[in-house]
């Protein structure tokens, strides 16, 4: 059974004040910071004519930018903005060209593959921490974060969404300045992720746990490794069973182990259950095979590798802990925006 995956939602909100005042991207919790627009002199808007020419000189310069003909593509592409500066695809076509001429182009890709298939590298981690931190300002501020967006990556999302999103409203230097100062970290990370845009997600090097992987690592995870990533069982350096494994058993477990486990348990199932169950947490197998008695799905193991730590049941303090973390995580599965192999099925011994 496939689980569903969240859609984040998308749309910036625009309000425009008797065409006096204009939006600022710096929406934060509901609340709208406006500027009021100034008489200060302005360039003269380009004619129909200029932007019907800028439309196809930018073509022109997408079409040999697709061709990897990049000095070529810049020169077509410079003269659609002197025809029409605020060309929105002109705009983002020209921070691809300094990126690609400046060899600066970061890695933005929907879709990423690990050079391991052991274990998650570091844009796998961010996408993760990203997509399981809470969606709300309320929550992203709540959760303390740290970390920072390549200032590339930022021109690229004012441009090609926040710009878009403004359905021609424009928005002011100090507004764009405002949303691009680093100490603006957290609404930046807010902002991106209500725009559902998950390709830029591996592009937010957040340096902190979300509050969910925190209690993964406290409250579930020990217990899962003490009684399930023993060698010869779903740990070891090779043993791999009924297509299971779990890293970090044998001593202080890392970052990437625990990410790597969590993204593993998070996908895994076995028929109709999961190990961890978003919508009936109660039901997760790392919960029910954990049981020592009254279990809707019993552990398949024989004697010599049954669980010996076992719970006792819902009034088992491990039992409340493991309800309490799977029970936090979002109720739909969200996208993390890549695909990593999950262990494949290698039996050893005899279960």
């Amino acid at each position: 059974m496939k689980r569903q995956t969240k859609s984040l939602g998308s749309g910036l909100v625009g309000v425009v004040l008797a065409g006096a005042v204009l939006l600022t991207a710096g929406l934060w919790g509901g609340t709208l910071l406006a500027e009021t627009a100034t008489t200060a002199p302005a360039l003269t808007p380009p004619t129909a004519e200029n932007k019907a020419q800028a439309v196809k000189r930018y073509h022109a310069a997408k079409e040999l930018f697709d061709q990897a003909k990049y000095q070529e593509s810049q020169a077509e592409n410079e003269q659609a903005l002197k025809l029409d500066p605020s060309l929105p695809d002109a705009k983002l076509l020209h921070l691809r060209l300094e990126a690609r001429l400046n060899g600066t182009v970061p890695t933005t890709a929907a879709t990423t593959k690990s050079a391991k298939t052991e274990l998650l590298n570091a844009e796998q981690i961010y996408r993760i921490r990203v997509a399981e931190l809470g969606d709300s300002p309320e929550e992203i501020r709540a959760a303390d974060i740290r970390g920072s967006i390549p200032r590339i990556t930022l021109e690229e999302f004012w441009v090609s969404v926040v710009v878009k999103e403004a359905r021609g409203t424009e928005l002011s230097q100090n507004v764009r300045d405002a949303f691009m100062t680093p100490n603006n970290f957290p609404q930046q990370v807010w902002r991106i992720k209500k725009s559902g845009e998950t390709k830029y997600y591996g592009q937010i090097k957040l340096d902190t746990d979300p509050p969910v992987i925190k209690e993964f690592k406290q409250k579930l995870q020990p217990f899962v490794l003490q009684n399930c990533a023993t060698s010869g069982c779903h740990g070891g350096n090779t043993v791999t069973v009924n297509g299971f494994h779990l890293y970090g058993a044998m001593g202080k477990v890392s970052d990437v182990q625990t990410y790597t486990n969590f993204y593993i348990m998070t996908n895994y199932s076995k028929g109709e259950a999961f190990m961890l169950d978003r919508q009936q947490p109660a039901r997760s197998l790392c919960i029910q095979y954990g049981l020592a008695k009254e279990a809707n799905f019993v552990h398949p193991s024989s004697e010599k590798f049954a669980i010996k730590n076992r719970i006792s049941g819902p009034e088992d303090q491990r039992f409340k802990d493991m309800f309490a973390v799977v029970r936090s995580l979002k109720l739909l599965q969200p996208s993390y925006g890549f695909t990593f192999p999950l262990p494949k099925k290698t039996v050893t011994t005899e279960r």
